[in-house]
Order: structure tokens, then C-alpha cells, then sequence
């Protein structure tokens, strides 16, 4: 039975003036309430103070993955931007992270700090190493081997401890496979050591907590974005009990689209590793620090850019009002020495809101390039 007709979006005119790419969209949050949401993505050079890309990349419709089709089986390569704003905001770096002067290191140390003046908001650590491979130990059990030296380790949850695989006692027809789910695309995670041996082993860990064997534990690790179905996100989802089984096998039978379950948490839309998720969205001006992951800076700088879109709204009931989108996401693509900052405004329907047009505010000092 297909759902009944969705309300119509509020938002019947949208004029952006700003160089940026945006998008609109309508999104639903808990209650089944409609919202009208537009989104800017921004593509700023990756330098101390950056300034506005000459090309600016699209608005990210969807999560992409970074090899195949199975999303239990891969990281994200980017993260969707379609969604209500979050609580907060993210910080997120993807590439490749070079040791100084790209001299071959066999082990360096990583780290990415975001402060605000002389307070720090958020720091994340991690040890990069060169490749290495699981090998069983004379005495018994598995370890990794001594890492090779290397000039670069790519930024991906591949390379970090995870996995997944078949549960050897469900049935090969239609197979389970157990997960580790804070990264089920790594690798170490096996039902015995003779099932990974010679396999790449971690080239990431957490500094004073060396992967040792096939079952650390030990939390996430790494810099990239986190998929909604990894613990660190899915915890926050809401729980989808029986009863929320039926209620939602009930609204379907009715036409309704199904509603979030009741106890969601905003919180779910983050897509950082839990370390560089902030409490509150960014305001411009904030400094995000890169250590050990430039060739060309051992210790790299740069602040957020305080250009921001401006939005101009006329509700039904008039006049024009003034709104300010929340920035929820900086992500750093190494690789392509850029910055890309994300905002997003989300308008309830109460509001009425019929127009909107956007400019970009931007400080004298910043020049496009």
C-alpha cells in the first residue's frame, strides 16, 4: 500500500546569491513533522587562512562508500548532507596523512586539535604505521608484524581494527555475520587467528594501546566519517523494539510514512568519530589544527572560515526576518589540500515560511580566489 500523499513543501521560492552549492529539500523529524531544509556546502583552499575554491563541489546527495556496493563491508568516502541540522557539529579529515617531509617512517603520530582562543573544544591522537600483516605467534595466539616503513597511510577505517564475518553456524542459504560494530569494515576481527593470518593488520591504533591481538576491543579509531549503522551513530537511532515493529507494520497498513521511534536522538545525524564531535554548532573563526599529516608541516593551522550564508525569510504573515544557518561540518580533504564547510537551515512548517534568499556575509579580509 503506498504511503499517502506527502504534504506539500512550505518553501515556494528559493534565490541564493552566494557562491556556494546548496540544495533544498524536504526532510521529516520525529512526529512525522515536515521541514523544509536547505543546505550550502563550501569549497575553501586548505591554507592558514582559506579563502573561497574557484570550484566549488556539489552538495552531497547521498552516503558514498569507498569500494563496492555493501555498505557493512566498506567506510564512507563522503557522508550525505540531505538531513535535519545536528545538535552540533563535526570536524572530519580523509586522505592520505604524510609523515614531515614525506621521509619513510615506519611509525608516526597524528593528532587533530579544534580550539576556539585559548580553549580547546576538541583533540583526537592516533598512531599511524606502515603496512604489516597479522602473523601467528611460535607460542600460540597472533600479533601484527613490524611495520615496513612508508611515506603515506590513507585515512580509511579499513586499516584500522574491525571486520567482520560468517557465522560459521547459520545457515549457508541465508548467512549471519557477526560484526565489531564500532567498525565493521576493518580488519582483525575473525572467529580464530588461523582465519587472518598473513592479512593486512591495523596501520592505526590508539597511542598507548598497540593492537596486540584479534580481539582488542578498545574504542574507534580513526579521522573519518563514521556510517549510521556503526555503534558510535546507531546507539543514538532510538530503540526499535518489537513494539515499534508493530507500530510501524500498523502505520504502513494505514498509508503512514513510519514515524522515528520514540526515544531518537538528534545526536544520531553526527558523522564524526565521537572525539571530534562538538556540543554546538561552529561559529566561524574556531582553529583546527593538523599534526603529522602534511608533508610540508609537521604542525599545520588554519581558521574556520567566517563567511557564512545570510538568509533573508518572508512567512505568511510577514515581513522579511533574518536567519542565520547552523555550521555543522568541516571536512578536510588532504589529498585535495580543500575545506569543505557545511551549513543548514531547517524550517518547520508552523512557520509558514513562502521565500527565502540568500547572500554570503563574508569578511572584508577573505578575497575570493
Amino acid at each position: 500500500m503506498p504511503y499517502e500523499r506527502l504534504p506539500d513543501p512550505t518553501l515556494q521560492m528559493m534565490r541564493d546569491h552566494t557562491p556556494l552549492s546548496h540544495f533544498v529539500c524536504q526532510k521529516m523529524g520525529p512526529g512525522r513533522v515536515f521541514h523544509d531544509v536547505v543546505v550550502w556546502r563550501g569549497t575553501f583552499t586548505l591554507e592558514p587562512k582559506p579563502v573561497i575554491a574557484s570550484e566549488q563541489r556539489p552538495v552531497v546527495l547521498a552516503d558514498e562508500l569507498h569500494e563496492g556496493t555493501v555498505p557493512e563491508a566498506s567506510s564512507l568516502r563522503e557522508v550525505g548532507d540531505l538531513h535535519l541540522p545536528k545538535p552540533g557539529a563535526d570536524i572530519i579529515v580523509t586522505g592520505t596523512a604524510r609523515p614531515f617531509r614525506e621521509r619513510p617512517e615506519r611509525r608516526w603520530r597524528c593528532a587533530v586539535e579544534v580550539a576556539r582562543g585559548s580553549e580547546l573544544l576538541a583533540r583526537l591522537e592516533l598512531d599511524a604505521t606502515g603496512p604489516r600483516r597479522w602473523e601467528a605467534r611460535s607460542l600460540g595466539g597472533i600479533r601484527p608484524s613490524e611495520p615496513e616503513p612508508t611515506v603515506g597511510v590513507p585515512i580509511r577505517y579499513e586499516l584500522a581494527y574491525g571486520g567482520r564475518f560468517r557465522d560459521p553456524a547459520s545457515d549457508p542459504r541465508a548467512p549471519r555475520f557477526l560484526r565489531w560494530a564500532e567498525n565493521p569494515s576493518g580488519t582483525g576481527f575473525a572467529p580464530d587467528a588461523a582465519a587472518i593470518a598473513g592479512r593486512p593488520a591495523p596501520q592505526w591504533e590508539h597511542p598507548g594501546q598497540p593492537v596486540s591481538s584479534a580481539d582488542p576491543g578498545g574504542p574507534l579509531c580513526g579521522f573519518g566519517p563514521v556510517a549510521r549503522h556503526w555503534r558510535s551513530r546507531s546507539r543514538f537511532g532510538g530503540t526499535a523494539d518489537a513494539a515499534w515493529e508493530r507500530k510501524l507494520r500498523e502505520d504502513v497498513s494505514q498509508g503512514l510514512v513510519p514515524d522515528y521511534p520514540a526515544d531518537f536522538d538528534a545526536r544520531f545525524f553526527h558523522c564524526a568519530h565521537p572525539a571530534l564531535r562538538l556540543p554546538a554548532p561552529l561559529a566561524g573563526g574556531e582553529t583546527v589544527t593538523l599534526l603529522g599529516m602534511l608533508p610540508d608541516a609537521a604542525r599545520f593551522s588554519f581558521e574556520v572560515p567566517s563567511s557564512h550564508p545570510r538568509v533573508e525569510v518572508l512567512a505568511e504573515s510577514g515581513p522579511w526576518q533574518a536567519l542565520s544557518p547552523s555550521l555543522d561540518l568541516v571536512h578536510v580533504d588532504l589529498d585535495a589540500r580543500r575545506v569543505c564547510l557545511v551549513w543548514r537551515l531547517a524550517l518547520r512548517p508552523e512557520r509558514g515560511v513562502l521565500a527565502a534568499i540568500a547572500d554570503l556575509e563574508e569578511p572584508r579580509a577573505q578575497t575570493h580566489r
